[in-house]
């Protein structure tokens, strides 16, 4: 219920003679007649690609929605595809009256299409909304209000925009769960840098239990984990997503086996070797191979499979292939297969 607002659009170009659509060159929002703000698609290293998380509305999109592109710059984007004229993007309309809004759209070669549309602002019938969770803002250091086992902060480069973050902690069960689990905030909003989270375990720990623990993030069906790194009884993990959180002792080495061809093979019709791996919590982190005695590329496409296609590293005849696999633990597997070819 704010009398500030900003516009995004759902559009799309083609090339004459295509099916397919392209992206945007360049879009333009004018307030009365005056332009306020523009973004253009000229100049977007690799290095920089998750940013399009700034121009987009990232909550509808990381929910199944539609690309709808921002005609505003969020306060944390910095150095992004924006130029400023005389605003920001936001429309101010506290003051009542009607305002013409016309949005231009364009190809890189100056073909333009635009839509005008009228908008005023009225007070609203009922109050606001409010939200749970510490406000947090971008280009600040953010610390996060949580309990006596659970801690985090958001850097000043963490966010595009303000936003509350909700935490949540409950209680977990499983024979390799370690700690309590820690909600914090909410997926549908992007993080640009780095969220840094402290657990600290409900139980004490052997330094054999410490050296196996990994700090998982769950979120829906997705769930990713990294090597927990101690510090005064507190175990420490950065990810770039909110969700879940929690402590995990991983025992468990990573499953190595072959797919479409066993060991002692003739592989004399086969293209290529293809190695599965298989990790309780899906994260292996190295991955080698030797072919009697040297080191052999597989290819991995961040797949499970290993692929390599035969050419003359692997001549006619009987060989050796080790396989060596380590997890995010630092658990490994180690398995030998022999094959004719």
């Amino acid at each position: 219920n704010s009398s500030r607002v900003s516009f995004a659009i759902n559009a799309h170009d083609k090339l004459s003679g295509e099916a397919n659509q392209i992206g945007l060159y360049e879009g333009i929002l004018f307030d009365n007649g005056r332009e306020q703000v523009r973004f253009t698609m000229d100049n977007i290293s690799y290095e920089n690609t998750r940013n399009i998380n700034a121009h987009i509305d990232y909550k509808l999109r990381s929910n199944g929605g539609s690309w709808l592109q921002h005609l505003s710059e969020l306060p944390g984007y910095l150095n992004g595809i924006y130029k400023i004229s005389a605003g920001d993007g936001v429309v101010d309309l506290s003051d009542g009256s009607v305002h013409e809004i016309r949005i231009v759209v364009k190809d890189a070669y100056g073909n333009s299409s635009e839509q005008s549309f009228k908008i005023q602002y009225s007070l609203p019938a009922t109050p606001g909304w409010t939200y749970p969770g510490k406000m947090f803002y971008p280009l600040m250091m953010n610390i996060g209000d949580a309990g006596d086992d659970c801690e985090f902060y958001i850097g000043e480069k963490g966010l595009y925009d303000s936003a509350h973050i909700n935490y949540v902690r409950s209680s977990t069960a499983g024979a390799d769960i370690i700690s309590a689990t820690h909600t914090i905030g909410t997926t549908a909003i992007p993080i640009q840098d780095t969220l840094v989270v402290r657990l600290k375990p409900t139980l004490a720990l052997s330094g054999e239990q410490m050296d196996r623990t990994v700090m998982e993030r769950i979120s829906g069906n997705g769930m990713e984990v990294v090597k927990a790194i101690w510090r005064n009884g507190w175990a420490l993990g950065k990810f770039r997503d909110f969700g879940s959180f929690r402590l995990v002792v991983d025992d468990s080495p990573p499953l190595i086996a072959p797919v479409g061809w066993k060991n002692g093979a003739n592989l004399a019709r086969l293209g290529r070797i293809t190695i599965a791996v298989r990790d309780n919590l899906s994260k292996y982190k190295n991955f080698r191979a030797e072919l009697d005695g040297k080191w052999l590329r597989f290819t991995n496409d961040k797949g499970k499979s290993f692929i390599y296609k035969f050419d003359e590293r692997c001549p006619p005849g009987k060989h050796q292939l080790k396989i060596h696999v380590e997890d995010e633990a630092g658990n490994s597997s180690e398995q030998w297969f022999s094959f004719v070819r």
